[in-house]
């Protein structure tokens, strides 16, 4: 019995973990689409939208009109480390399974925390490059704040 649910159990958690993620991902992309649309409503000529985006908040606007993908990259790391945490312990439960009584176990505890272990390597690698890139935009722009290595949000507690 334990051979036949710990594979199914293993399939439906990958399977509820991908429906999740591009669920969120198409929220987002939807919320996205409806500031944008509020933005157009409410600037109906052009020269209201020229001034908004002259007056203060206007680089805001723009960044939301334009969607940049760099935003999008700076909120992927600090995403992917909650799955991350979460298969690699599932993984380590299994693998301690597996030491105490269970030799069904060793397959999952492979699989899901390499799974686990990959997304944390991904999400630290996105963190060292935003972080490269906050550097290099702050010596540009001479701004001292973004120079140290703390992750965003967290400039000075």
């Amino acid at each position: 019995m334990v051979e036949i649910v710990v594979p199914l159990g293993f399939m439906a958690t990958v399977v509820l973990f991908v429906w999740f993620s591009h669920n969120s991902r198409v929220k987002a992309k939807d919320r996205q689409a409806q500031v944008v649309q509020q933005v157009i409503d409410k600037f109906s000529t052009g020269e209201a939208l020229s001034e908004a985006i002259q007056g203060p908040g206007g680089e805001m606007l723009v960044r939301v009109l334009a969607m940049e993908d760099d935003d999008l990259r700076r909120r992927i790391w600090p995403g992917l480390l909650i799955p991350a945490s979460i298969l690699t312990l599932l993984g380590i439960g299994f693998f301690v399974l597996w030491l105490v009584r269970y030799d069904a176990f060793l397959t999952p505890a492979v699989v899901v925390g390499a799974v686990g272990l990959g997304l944390a390597i991904a999400a630290y690698v996105l963190w060292r490059i935003e972080e490269q890139d906050g550097d290099e935009a702050g010596e540009e722009r001479g701004d001292p704040s973004r120079s140290d290595h703390t992750p965003p949000g967290r400039d000075s507690l």
